[in-house]
């Protein structure tokens, strides 16, 4: 392994050296708060429970260090739950949302390149509209309704129709003193 950087052993000593500071003189750190208390830490009560608490813990390691070494296998716990769909659903996430990126980004090209073409002269689009029954590039094609395909050009007249008499009665309202 690479040797320890000095700036990993300068912060490492730094806070090896306020610790043994802490410990050595806590009523400096005490003197800090903003209110005072009466705390002894070196009470044989404290001293034995901490001794006592490394002691075991040292046991304890010191008694199963063979087994902390680890061994050399392959470990299946619950891991085996996500491993084995996880090459199925990558196939099947990424390529199904890329799909649907890729329809939902072709229909809004389409449909912002008609609005483009419609923008430059909106009011004839919309007397060929009402002359033909033309309709967008991204709607349903036409026989492809229950009537053979002019539901969308009267569902289109319609919609203007109802638009054209809304603003009329909104104005005529306005007019009229009914609405402010």
């Amino acid at each position: 392994p690479a040797p320890v950087p000095w700036n990993m052993i300068a912060a490492m000593a730094l806070a090896a050296l306020l610790n043994t500071g802490i410990g050595l003189f806590p009523g400096t750190l005490y003197a800090l708060l903003p209110f005072g208390m009466e705390y002894e830490p070196y009470t044989y009560g404290h001293v034995t429970k901490a001794a006592q608490l490394l002691a075991f813990a040292f046991l304890a390691f010191w008694i199963y260090r063979a087994k902390l070494g680890g061994e050399a296998r392959i470990a299946l716990d619950t891991d085996w739950v996500y491993r084995r769909p996880a090459r199925l659903s990558y196939v099947l996430g990424p390529q199904a949302v890329a799909a649907a990126f890729g329809m939902v980004e072709r229909a809004a090209s389409a449909m912002v390149g008609w609005i483009v073409r419609t923008g430059r002269d909106p009011v004839g689009w919309l007397g060929n509209v009402l002359r033909t029954g033309d309709r967008p590039p991204f709607s349903a094609p036409r026989g492809s309704g229950p009537d053979g395909g002019e539901t969308a050009s009267t569902a289109l007249r319609l919609t203007v129709a109802a638009g054209a008499l809304l603003v009329l009665s909104v104005l005529l309202a306005v007019f009229l003193g009914i609405v402010t």
